[in-house]
């Protein structure tokens, strides 16, 4: 079965001809629907079917092919569709009248099929070239405006450090006021970590080495790292080793990893927070490990409900929180895409799955270290 080259509507009052247009375009291996007007044709739209081409007769009852172009320029959804207008009105004045609605293309009837599907093919190439360079400039504006939010975020925040070094927490006076000032650490911390992870994510993008030879842990020391996550004021605030059940069992303790170990222990910190976010009311975490093929594979499973397939696509994706409204989750949904970056960076292998007990898991596959 061949793929699909593309969706297209064709709309055109006369049946013949309609059916002539789909069966061509159907050969050619694109996805044809149809509509004898552009009442109809809207009416598609309006119901969700999305085309990334209208090939358009003009003259037509109910509403004509200029009054359906003008529908499909009002609404910003639309405005990515393709158009191609195909006429039997042929004059100069009438191709100059059509093209003045900023279609692809203006093809008149009768019209040869190598000109139809020649057409069709550029406009569709070209509508692709645009919304490839629109994706990429927005990566790029996005990119900008978190460097420059967590540029200027800093500032304030060492100030604010500044700040809360005078203070002791332990010896606040007062309940009340210790109780407002751990508000503010807090506050702050948060605030902190998500600039970091702005930063974080920033520099593994840019990076032009992914991993500096010779850099490495041994899984033996894996477990410490857990202990220096669970011991962060920042990842304090929010849990302790007491409020997760927390079970460690790595195999093959005696290999070392090609990882860098700030980085390693950022990637486990952030996939560590997500586990106790989508668990059960046990919070029973479980981290397993074992060598395979010459990785070695370290594995993160929660006690949740598991991830539906698309979620476990997009988990990894800025800005993506999976049942945001459900969970009340907080953030800003950068915290798994830093981690697909910085997995990226030193060559590891990420992947998240449903385990055979339908929980949440993430595996990282990383490359144990020569000797």
């Amino acid at each position: 079965m061949s793929t699909s080259k593309g969706k297209i509507l064709v709309v055109e009052d006369m049946a013949i001809q309609r059916e002539n247009l789909r069966q061509i375009l159907t050969l050619e291996d694109y996805t044809v629907e149809t509509a004898a007007n552009g009442l109809k044709a809207l009416d598609a739209l309006q119901n969700g079917y999305t085309p990334e081409l209208v090939i358009c007769d003009i003259m037509m009852p109910e509403m004509d092919g200029y009054q359906l172009r003008e529908a499909l320029r009002e609404m910003p959804a639309w405005r990515g569709i393709g158009f191609i207008f195909l006429s039997a009105k042929a004059s100069k004045e009438d191709i100059q009248a059509g093209k003045s609605y900023g279609v692809e293309e203006y093809l008149t009837k009768p019209v040869e099929i190598p000109a139809l599907l020649q057409a069709v093919n550029v406009s569709l190439r070209r509508l692709q070239e645009i919304r490839e360079a629109e994706k990429t400039r927005n990566e790029e504006l996005f990119r900008e405006l978190f460097t420059r939010v967590s540029h200027e975020m800093r500032t304030p925040l060492s100030i604010i450090t500044g700040g809360l070094s005078l203070f002791e927490l332990e010896s606040a006076t007062s309940p009340e006021i210790k109780q407002y000032l751990n508000y503010i650490v807090n506050g702050h911390d948060r605030i902190l970590a998500l600039v970091e992870k702005v930063r974080h994510m920033q520099e593994a993008q840019n990076a032009q080495v992914p991993y500096v030879l010779g850099v490495t842990i041994s899984v033996s020391e894996i477990p410490q790292i857990f202990e220096n996550i669970f011991k962060k004021r920042t990842f304090f605030g929010r849990y302790t080793e007491k409020d997760v059940v927390f079970n460690v069992d790595l195999a093959d303790e005696d290999n070392s990893l090609n990882v860098n170990p700030k980085e390693m222990e950022m990637m486990l910190e952030e996939v560590l927070e997500n586990a106790i976010k989508f668990s059960d009311s046990t919070r029973a975490i479980t981290v397993t490990g074992c060598k395979t093929k010459g990785n070695y594979e370290l594995c993160i499973e929660d006690s949740g409900k598991g991830f539906p397939l698309q979620a476990q696509e997009d988990l990894f994706k800025p800005f993506f929180q999976f049942q945001r409204e459900v969970q009340e989750q907080q953030g800003m949904g950068i915290g798994l895409a830093v981690v697909k970056a910085l997995a990226e960076k030193n060559e590891i292998k990420l992947r998240m799955e449903n385990s055979d007990a339908k929980h949440g898991r993430f595996i990282f596959s990383v490359p144990i270290a020569q000797s």
